[in-house]
């Protein structure tokens, strides 16, 4: 099921954000299906993120992007780890 996957990427891809971009005080990711549509497309990838007072929008907003777009390509792997019993999911 695309969205239980997208549920497990969504919280490991919030917390690689939180690990590698500097500034971050909090972080919210989204992901979306679309039926038809392949898993490393998805309607909607989304991520919101609030900065400490001193960090620089758009140097965390280039980073987001490049870990957004890093981790759906990768999806293949997560999806086989999961399928592998890598994470648990209850």
């Amino acid at each position: 099921h695309v969205g239980k996957i997208y549920t497990v990427m969504t919280h490991q891809v919030a917390s690689r954000i939180y690990q590698e971009v500097r500034g971050i005080r909090e972080v919210y990711v989204w992901m979306l299906s679309q039926i038809g549509a392949p898993i490393d497309q998805p309607k909607v990838a989304a991520a919101q993120i609030i900065l400490e007072k001193r960090a620089r929008q758009s140097v965390a907003t280039r980073k987001v992007r490049e870990i957004l777009e890093r981790e759906l390509a990768n999806i293949n792997t997560l999806t086989r780890q999961l399928v592998e019993g890598a994470f648990p999911v209850c």
